[in-house]
């Protein structure tokens, strides 16, 4: 707001006008310290990341690395997997988890009484059919009735077809209330045979899954006693080879029996070493399954303990931010009600200021007190050339 020159001849003094301005609006713009400090911390907390155990990320990693672990073998299957992994078996039994077979046959059952159930459904259906049929007949027997007493009146009877016509038409109202009833039924019955249908699907969809996971592990078993059977033909080959050299050795030279003796000799021994080393492989194998699902079941028992807190730190992270969302938006509205009340308050001072009377220039002061500085009137007593020094004017 420019109010003018100090005087009307001379120009402003340096920065006047501007720190006249300043004092004659203030800056509607509030101080922004505290919520700038509040929306920092809030900002920390919400993009500050879920403590997560580490046991969560190594039950996830090892669940991902084994993912037959928990698959039990079938029992009729002979090989040296399956005393070890009964022994798994067991331990998941000991632990709460059931075997693939155990599972199989409850998802059977469940199907088969989800069948009987459908059936009986069925036959229900079919019966509260045949009750509507029957309903449905007997009302068109009233209405061909009701329609031969009103085409038939009777002077004398007047009174009686009037009680039998509303016997009728209330037997013809009850009627109507139970086929409505049975028709809300039916769509009960209706939605019970529906759901039951997707339970049957759930059921059949677990069943094939389960028979997949079986037939994987038949073929992987079925792979190693191949393999077994092969290196015990190979073995008996080389047993039978090893005797018939033993007797021909009889009839041939005994130094070419002695030369042909020991590289048998040592071909078996070399069949029967990776046939031990093959056994050691399938045991360590079976080992490390048994003690990964041991890690697991231990690592998911933790996780299963430590959910409970996790979830109550998240529920009370957002209740925290819920609160602190609310007290900010509590302050923005309070900054806005002030902002609008002194966008109100400033068009009346400016309106004041203008109105007030000028002042005197402070320039022309100045240039006065300068002019009569050597006045000995102005000058302070213990100036040195004041009349009235202790010294005496110098």
């Amino acid at each position: 707001m420019n109010l003018g020159p100090s005087e009307p001849g001379r120009p402003d003094p340096k920065g006047k006008r501007k720190r006249n301005q300043r004092s004659a609006t203030p800056s509607p713009r509030p101080s922004k310290r505290h919520a700038n400090r509040v929306q920092n911390d809030d900002e920390e907390a919400y993009h500050q990341p879920l403590q997560m155990p580490e046991l969560f990320l190594g039950a996830v990693q090892e669940a991902h690395h084994d993912e037959f672990a928990l698959v039990a073998p079938a029992e009729h299957e002979s090989s040296p997997v399956v005393e070890d992994e009964s022994a798994l078996t067991r331990l998941g039994n000991r632990s709460g988890h059931r075997s693939t077979k155990a599972r199989v046959t409850a998802c059977e059952e469940e199907l088969a009484k989800h069948l009987n159930l459908i059936h009986t459904q069925d036959s229900k259906l079919s019966t509260q059919e045949d009750l509507m049929a029957n309903h449905t007949t007997s009302i068109e027997g009233l209405e061909s009735r009701v329609k031969s007493i009103e085409e038939k009146p009777s002077a004398d009877k007047g009174v009686k077809t009037m009680e039998e016509s509303v016997v009728e038409l209330m037997d013809r109202l009850s009627s109507k209330q139970e086929q409505n009833h049975i028709n809300t039924r039916l769509d009960a019955f209706s939605k019970d045979l529906a759901a039951e249908k997707v339970r049957g699907d759930n059921c059949d969809e677990a069943v094939a899954k389960q028979a997949k996971l079986m037939k994987r592990r038949l073929k992987a078993q079925k792979l190693h006693a191949g393999q077994i059977e092969e290196l015990s033909n190979r073995v008996t080959e080389l047993e039978e080879k090893f005797s018939g050299d033993k007797d021909s050795s009889d009839s041939e030279d005994e130094d070419d029996a002695k030369a042909t003796a020991p590289l048998a000799q040592e071909q078996l021994v070399d069949l029967t070493a990776r046939i031990t080393q093959l056994e050691k492989k399938v045991k360590s194998q079976n080992k490390k399954r048994q003690s990964s699902t041991d890690k697991i079941l231990i690592r998911l028992n933790a996780l299963e303990s430590e959910y409970p807190k996790l979830k109550k730190a998240t529920e009370d992270r957002h209740a925290a931010l819920e609160r602190r969302v609310g007290e900010q938006g509590s302050q923005l509205a309070r900054q806005e009600q002030l902002a609008g009340s002194r966008s109100n308050i400033v068009p009346g001072i400016r309106a004041q200021i203008q109105t007030l009377p000028p002042r005197p220039a402070q320039a022309a002061n100045n240039h006065s007190y300068r002019q009569g500085l050597h006045h000995p009137l102005q000058l302070h007593p213990h100036h040195p050339h004041h009349p009235h020094h202790p010294h005496g004017p110098r």
